[in-house]
């Protein structure tokens, strides 16, 4: 196995008492944009279903609406990683995985956006967070670590990107099952 096909399967897309997963906590809500979003789920991001390299939060106004996530719903994923993750393996997984989730015509009128969007990744050492955020009105908003890198105003758009991890084939199939359950991780793992 190649070492860009190693790093693509590694690539995971990836204010009150909080809830800690090994040396990661997340908040039980936080507040983006004026909008009060609560922690639905957390989830451990696994690559091969074996190697860890972190987990992962879904924040929802309303998490008995997570099965729908990746529709034009308020929304905040974060991810904590555990290992340095390359710049390249975000671009090239997301595309991939938009390409399978996407339909030709989709693919064609906002590659532009996505290739624009995708080249703001930067590099994960471990102990970063990327946060990816999505409010009705103000479209998609990417952090590196609280620092805003990547934006699209579309609210269209934002609905395609999220289907990198919540269309009909996402990124990682586990990930989006543990974030669309009603699980929490409570303990070190």
């Amino acid at each position: 196995m190649t070492a860009v096909r190693t790093l693509l399967i590694i690539f995971i897309f990836s204010a009150s008492s909080t809830l800690t997963l090994a040396k990661t906590s997340f908040s039980d809500e936080i507040v983006t944009s004026d909008q009060k979003l609560s922690l639905c789920s957390t989830a451990k991001i696994k690559a091969y279903s074996m190697i860890h390299v972190g987990y992962s939060a879904l924040y929802m106004e309303n998490c008995e609406n997570r099965n729908q996530a990746f529709l034009d719903r308020n929304k905040f994923v974060s991810f904590h990683y555990d290992r340095a993750i390359p710049k390249r393996a975000f671009i090239k997984s997301t595309l991939k995985t938009l390409k399978k989730n996407l339909s030709t015509e989709e693919m064609q009128k906002w590659q532009a956006e996505i290739e624009d969007f995708n080249s703001n990744y930067e590099d994960v050492a471990k102990g970063d967070q990327y946060d990816i955020c999505y409010i009705t009105g103000e479209g998609l908003k990417l952090y590196l670590n609280d620092k805003l890198i990547a934006s699209n105003n579309s609210d269209e758009f934002a609905s395609l990107y999220f289907k990198v991890w919540f269309g009909e084939e996402p990124f990682n199939d586990s990930l989006k099952n543990q974030l669309l359950s009603t699980n929490k991780l409570s303990q070190k793992t």
